[in-house]
């Protein structure tokens, strides 16, 4: 038995390092539990697994506690009494809890069960639309509760400091006094003067500690004091911040030495007003522009400044058309590894001259949110207008363009339904040429791959050192297709691939998918076969998403991860 189960007899010691090992930063405890997630799937395998996944603290150390304001006080009490109890499996290591409760009545008790006792473990703290009522479980007869472990600290108040009490009891409390910390967020719409102004105060606690600051709904002369007090500060992110003005006499003082990272999402002020932060904007590295509102000529203007960036992202949109017309001008990014462009057109794409990009990812909005009646054009002749005057052929190892519909001209043939439609761009042979000895990834959402270019994929005469690929086909396709995964297999790197079909009939997709999870089994690869109509009808799983679902959080996630790479080079 053991021979066939090798897994039950492993020791206790190589368990524990492969569970703590396995836990990733999404993984989390919530209530009520998901029995999918890590690590509850290790507590079914056998007794000795659950023994081990029990005792390991690093399992148990995230908390996402979320308490609806609709809940009674037994509800709001089993939530409570399930984290608490998963706390205490985790004695010996530091925690990251996240409290997600608006309700008055609950807010006090989740503090002052959850938070207060563990306060000297917490390394990381979110508190989203806590009340105030919670404020003073932070205070005990030995005064403020310390957080000497408190390197993140995130609060999103239902309002911020509706009194100069209140304002006084926040900065009281030793949340903001923690000699490690180092990231903070605020977030709120409703911060007051007097809260603004006793927090900007450079006694209420050291700002020079700060590495990592998020803003939010702050006009720029406020967001000016702030960056002027953070002389460690390496990433800033600003959510909805608004015209303040700045004055003259600002810009000459202190500069941010150390700033590598700057993020604005939702709305973006004129660049004009953002030159006057205290930023030497040709040091920053990172750039991410994810507004709605943002036009080519302020982006234009904003990377005239920047000619150090490694990563730029930017949601682009025209000027509108009571604008006076503008001059295109090229910008020379010389050092720009990393694109992600969402374009209305694609113009911007003929002003860049990159000769370093290696990965690029590029959309185009749909003109009204779904199924558009003019669609918008696959901008190849930008693309390659850039990689031409750039130089970059054999450079780019990772192109994606992700959509969710496929589009066509009146004259295109139409497989499926009326609303899925698809467009086979000349331009595609081109755009893999240019890319084709080193490509690692390749993905061509919404635009069909031609019959000449799917011949020399399937023998491995295009892309042949490519590890991912996802583009559509046509039903009469897609039978090779599949046959010649096996061989691709075999002689390459490729593992995984997704194919989009439109139209294709159920029993014709079972199929394809059988032969298919033969192949994964035996190669331990990924590969799929989808209907294309399906994929309109579910929500996208990428994260370049072109949906009015954005968020500051979504810019602040792929800007966080540039960062990392960033310092691991």
């Amino acid at each position: 038995m053991t021979a066939r189960r090798p897994h039950n007899n492993f020791p206790t010691e190589i368990l524990e390092n492969i569970f703590s090992q396995g836990v990733s930063p999404h993984d989390a405890i919530t209530f009520p539990p998901d029995r999918s997630q890590w690590p509850w799937p290790l507590l079914r395998v056998n007794k000795q697994w659950q023994a081990v996944a029990r005792a390991n603290p690093d399992l148990w150390r995230k908390h996402e506690v979320a308490i609806s304001r609709s809940f009674d006080s037994s509800e709001a009490e089993r939530v409570i009494r399930h984290h608490a109890r998963s706390i205490s499996k985790s004695l010996r290591v530091r925690l990251s809890i996240e409290l997600s409760c608006s309700s008055r009545t609950h807010s006090p008790t989740a503090v002052w069960k959850l938070i207060v006792p563990n306060a000297h473990r917490i390394v990381e703290l979110k508190m989203n639309f806590v009340h105030y009522s919670a404020l003073d479980c932070f205070f005990n007869k030995d005064g403020a509760v310390q957080f000497p472990s408190m390197v993140s600290l995130e609060l999103n108040f239902e309002s911020f400091a509706p009194n100069l009490h209140t304002t006084n009891q926040i900065l009281s409390t030793h949340l903001f006094n923690s000699p490690s910390l180092r990231s903070l967020t605020l977030h709120d719409r409703t911060m007051t003067e007097d809260f603004v102004d006793t927090f900007m105060a450079p006694s209420s606690f050291t700002w020079t500690q700060l590495t990592y600051l998020n803003l939010s709904f702050l006009p720029l002369d406020i967001v000016h004091r702030v960056l002027s007090r953070c002389t460690n500060l390496l990433h800033f992110s600003g959510f909805q911040l608004s015209d303040g003005v700045v004055p003259p006499e600002a810009n000459q003082g202190y500069r941010l030495p150390h700033l590598q990272s700057f993020t604005l999402t939702e709305r973006i002020p004129h660049p004009n007003l953002l030159f006057g932060l205290p930023i030497h904007w040709d040091r920053l590295s990172v750039l991410d522009l994810g507004s709605r509102e943002v036009t080519i000529d302020a982006v234009l203007a904003i990377l005239q400044k920047c000619p150090s960036l490694t990563a730029l992202s930017a949601d682009v949109h025209p000027p509108p058309r009571h604008y006076i017309p503008i001059t295109l001008r090229q910008v020379h990014l010389p050092y720009l590894t990393t694109l992600r462009l969402n374009l209305d057109d694609g113009n911007l794409l003929r002003c860049l001259v990159v000769p370093r990009l290696t990965s690029f990812h590029v959309n185009t909005h749909d003109r009204d949110g779904h199924t558009p009646v003019h669609a918008p054009t696959f901008p190849a002749d930008e693309i390659l207008t850039m990689f031409q005057q750039s130089r970059i052929s054999g450079r780019l190892v990772d192109f994606q363009r992700r959509r969710r519909h496929f589009y066509t001209e009146p004259q295109a043939i139409d497989p499926g339904p009326r609303d899925l439609i698809y467009l086979p761009d000349p331009h595609i042979r081109h755009l893999i040429s240019s890319m084709d000895r080193n490509a690692r990834s390749f993905v061509l959402s919404g635009v069909v791959m031609p019959r000449h270019v799917l011949i020399g994929i399937t023998n491995g005469n295009i892309l042949s050192a490519v590890q991912h690929l996802e583009f559509a086909v046509v039903v009469d396709d897609i039978k090779g297709l599949v046959s010649a995964m096996h061989t691709r297999v075999q002689q390459g790197p490729l593992r995984s691939a997704k194919f989009m079909v439109p139209g294709i009939p159920d029993y014709h997709l079972d199929k394809c998918n059988d032969v298919l999870r033969q192949i994964n089994r035996k190669y331990r690869a990924s590969f799929l076969v989808v209907r294309a109509e399906d994929e309109i009808a579910g929500p996208p799983t990428d994260e370049y998403n072109t949906d009015d679902t954005d968020s500051s959080s979504d810019s602040s996630k792929s800007s966080a991860n540039w960062r990392s790479e960033s310092d691991s080079d």
